[in-house]
């Protein structure tokens, strides 16, 4: 919430300059790689996927009563930052203004996998842009 304050605020070229750690498909992948580790680890040690596992005790690390550092702990931790880095891809997406979004690197590699002409480079003159776009061209007119 706090962070989408900063986009209103201050405007979405300001926020992404200023929350330079705030890198939306870092964050998604962290958490998605946590969470498959963490997965991963825990059937190897245990048999079973995220069995229970208490890192801090195997290892012999002194930590406050209470806090362990299990495999609970991890995949929560992955749920986190897979949720932030999808809310900061959000935030970022309806941040930008219409024309930015349209030569992002991101919004055009999107466009080309997804096997839509690209808007920047679509002509706009007759009913090429028209068709392009995927509406049927305006009606010629009878008079020429």
């Amino acid at each position: 919430l706090s962070v989408a304050f900063w986009y209103v605020v201050f405007g979405p070229k300001e926020t992404r300059g200023r929350l330079t750690w705030l890198r939306p498909f870092p964050l998604v992948a962290a958490g998605i790689t946590l969470a498959i580790v963490t997965g991963v680890l825990s059937a190897l040690l245990r048999g079973s996927p995220l069995s229970h596992i208490d890192f801090g005790r195997e290892l012999g690390l002194r930590l406050m009563s209470g806090f362990n550092l299990s495999t609970a702990f991890f995949f929560e931790l992955a749920i986190g930052l897979t949720v932030l880095g999808s809310l900061a891809l959000i935030l970022d997406a309806f941040g930008r203004p219409p024309r930015e979004m349209e030569s992002a690197p991101e919004a055009r590699l999107e466009l080309a996998s997804s096997g839509q002409p690209d808007p920047v480079n679509v002509p706009m003159k007759g009913g090429a842009a028209v068709a392009a776009a995927g509406r049927k061209p305006p009606a010629e007119d009878a008079t020429g």
